[in-house]
């Protein structure tokens, strides 16, 4: 099967990611895992990677778009242009299921949800042109990032903000429990498709 450019874009872009968080857990022993799927309060829950640092878990979402978004922080849909097609489509809004998707996990693992420790942050795709506000809102709660500037916002966020939530004993216990949970949706999900 032959792709357009543009679909090797789209089908090649969590891998760009992937890379970008693997070498910031290499360069700062964080601990990375991909394609993430966890049932909480019994409603399945998926994430495309975790990246997980002495102080947060860090919830990505990997979107690319084709064209510019418009849209408020708190609307659950928002507008995609494609200027090349003269064409619009409604577009779930990628920080509004970041941030719930964020806010499970959050509760889930620290039984408070006034405990700050998982940062939801969408990933899109260089280019991709949002409205200043969004923009500068999202980026103050670091809910989405252009990849271009992905490594630099990690590194960024955690240098300037202090909170050290794990201990080397809870931060091992943390992501082994959601990689044998993980594991366990993974294996009871494959065994209803036989």
């Amino acid at each position: 099967m032959l792709f357009s450019d543009e679909e090797k874009k789209v089908k090649n872009f969590p891998e760009k990611v992937n890379k970008v968080l693997y070498r910031l857990a290499v360069n700062f022993d964080f601990y990375l895992m991909n394609n993430v799927t966890l049932i909480i309060d019994n409603q399945t829950w998926s994430c495309s990677h975790l990246l997980i640092s002495d102080k947060y878990v860090y919830c990505f979402d990997d979107r690319y778009f084709k064209g510019d978004l418009e849209g408020a922080i708190e609307d659950k849909k928002w507008v995609l242009y494609d200027d090349k097609t003269d064409s619009k489509e409604i577009v779930t809004n990628p920080i509004y299921n970041n941030r719930t998707r964020s806010y499970m996990l959050n509760v889930f693992l620290t039984k408070d949800p006034n405990i700050p420790l998982v940062i939801p942050v969408t990933v899109i795709n260089n280019g991709v042109q949002l409205p200043s506000k969004v923009l500068k809102d999202s980026y103050s709660r670091n809910e989405i990032v252009h990849l271009k500037n992905l490594y630099k916002f990690i590194v960024k966020y955690e240098d300037t903000h202090d909170e050290q939530c794990f201990d080397s004993k809870d931060l091992q216990q943390t992501v082994t429990h959601i990689k044998a949970m993980s594991d366990k949706v993974r294996i009871n999900m494959a065994k209803r498709k036989i």
